[in-house]
């Protein structure tokens, strides 16, 4: 499928349970399951004909409750499809998304990298033609912090993108759409709403489930000039110097199974001798409080004070004394381990042949 200015491919991504199914409905699309829990109702790359040549692409939600799928197998399976249907460009990327407060999470960071990852060869800026779709009262600056990080991290690497680069933010034209169902809604808002008019409803971004016209319509506003600069879809096909695999990386396997490694994995730091307490603060200045330090005070009448120095955390005065166990656990400190072992076989790194197996493609140029 070529997209012509007149067709549009929307690709819907996100997390589970945030509306893309439903939002297919909204679009025109027929014969869509939509769930309303956390589990996942999409287990694989739907197109749904919207009319005029335009798709609507639902997709499996990302942090998926299928524990066995990461979201590189997602992402994996959008493009594969999209290939296989000869779809080049995306015209608007729905970014489905929790808002959880001000925080960039981890979460919110990988699927902003996702979002770039489609637009990896793309000339310009896919934020551009991304809106971010939230559900509740608030929108959060969560999602827009991650994919400032995101996009900033990336289009660095990217030197000849010198006119994005020199932008204050990658994300000055995305659209947001903070959409609030009336059915969602508590008993006394929906009776405080209920006697709202429409357009005050609209500014409110209100809306009912049976009323999909009015969603649609404030889509169709937010998406309005992406089809002058869609998400060109390059693929382009890099051969592994391993296993002689030739696809673009975005496409392959995730590992490469012909040329093994063996590794240690995960490492752990560990004592090379016994475990002894060591002391937590330096020595400090105190009264000797010995039968020889009190005669020679009392023989000069106190103008000879004897002092000795000793370990403010525990009163010893050599670190052996700290050593043999006398001090307070919680005042002294154990030491950390000072040689790294493979935490599976316990191991040395360098004295014997990894416990791990991993493969991975070395891809040519």
């Amino acid at each position: 499928m070529s997209n012509s200015p007149q067709k549009r491919c929307i690709l819907a991504i996100g997390e589970t349970g945030l509306g893309k199914s439903f939002t297919a409905t909204v679009f025109g699309a027929k014969g869509v399951k939509v769930g309303h829990s956390t589990e996942s109702e999409t287990d694989k790359v739907t197109f749904y004909d919207i009319g005029n040549g335009s798709f609507y692409v639902d997709t499996p939600g990302f942090n998926d409750s299928d524990e066995e799928k990461s979201d590189d197998e997602t992402v994996r399976l959008i493009l594969r499809e999209m290939q296989d249907r000869k779809i080049s460009k995306i015209t608007t990327i729905l970014w489905f998304v929790r808002t959880d407060g001000c925080r960039a999470t981890t979460s919110l960071k990988s699927q902003a990298r996702t979002i770039e990852a489609f637009a990896r060869d793309h000339n310009g800026n896919v934020w551009d033609n991304t809106i971010i779709v939230t559900k509740g009262d608030e929108r959060g600056e969560g999602p827009r912090a991650a994919a400032e990080e995101i996009a900033k991290k990336i289009h660095e690497q990217k030197p000849h993108h010198r006119e994005l680069n020199a932008k204050k933010s990658f994300l000055e034209n995305t659209g947001y759409f903070e959409i609030r169902l009336f059915e969602s809604l508590s008993e006394r808002k929906k009776d405080i709403y209920a006697t709202f008019p429409i357009e005050t409803l609209d500014k409110l971004n209100i809306f009912k489930r049976s009323e999909p016209e009015r969603i649609l319509a404030k889509y169709r506003l937010l998406m309005e000039g992406h089809t002058n600069h869609p998400i060109v879809l390059e693929f382009k096909k890099v051969k592994c110097l391993n296993c002689s695999e030739e696809t673009d990386p975005r496409l392959a396997s995730p590992k490469c199974h012909l040329k093994i490694i063996k590794i240690h994995k995960p490492w752990k730091n560990y004592h090379s001798k016994e475990i002894g307490q060591f002391h937590s603060t330096e020595l400090v200045k105190e009264w000797d409080h010995s039968i020889g330090a009190w005669t020679v005070r009392v023989i000069t009448i106190g103008i000879v004070n004897p002092q000795t120095y000793e370990y403010e955390c525990c009163g010893r005065k050599t670190p052996h004394d700290c050593g043999n166990n006398k001090c307070e656990p919680d005042n002294c400190k154990i030491t950390p381990g000072c040689i790294s072992v493979c935490e599976r076989c316990k191991k040395i790194p360098g004295t014997n042949e990894g416990c791990s197996t991993e493969g991975k493609h070395n891809w040519g140029s």
